[in-house]
């Protein structure tokens, strides 16, 4: 496990993305960077975290400004992303595909949640899979964000999606979207 390993470590900026390459045991990045300094994650970061079930909270309230592109492609035994980037106001984009791969996710409860900066929604941003039961607060208070929203309470065996776009107000779809 990884909890909270860099919790709070305002000092630490970056991280090489070979840091957890050998750590192929490890199951958890619960708060692992929560409230530090972090301003970037390299690509490939968590590559060879092949046995990894939850990123709750891992980069909640750092300052990282981008995403790489796959970063999550090989964790496909995720079932939780609780908070992942929640309070990440610095963070401008989500890079397309950024779940594909991680099928048995069930939470995606504030994943991005008070996210500010945000302004693209990809499409393709969660697999299809009728797995996921919770989507509440995914994208609250993510005003910026622009385009239409993904209808994710329509997606069979989801159970909570309130407040899912809450104040996501510059959608395009945003009065249709219930309990926004």
């Amino acid at each position: 496990t990884f909890a909270t390993a860099f919790r709070q470590t305002t000092d630490l900026k970056s991280v090489p993305s070979g840091l957890f390459s050998n750590c192929t045991r490890v199951t958890t990045f619960l708060n692992t960077f929560l409230a530090g300094g972090l301003l970037e994650v390299p690509p490939g970061l968590f590559g060879g975290n092949t046995n990894v079930t939850t990123f709750a909270s891992t980069f909640n309230n750092t300052q990282i400004a981008s995403l790489p592109a796959g970063l999550f492609d090989n964790n496909r035994r995720v079932t939780t992303f609780a908070n992942t980037f929640g309070g990440c106001t610095n963070l401008l984009n989500i890079p397309p595909a950024l779940f594909a791969n991680c099928t048995n996710v069930t939470t995606y409860l504030g994943t991005f949640n008070g996210c500010i900066q945000i302004t693209n929604l990809p499409p393709d941003l969660f697999p299809q899979t009728a797995n996921v039961t919770v989507y509440s607060n995914a994208f609250y208070n993510c005003y910026r964000m622009t385009g239409s929203a993904i209808p994710l309470w329509t997606r069979t065996g989801v159970v909570s999606s309130g407040k899912c776009y809450y104040n996501c107000t510059n959608l395009s779809d945003y009065a249709d979207i219930p309990e926004a």
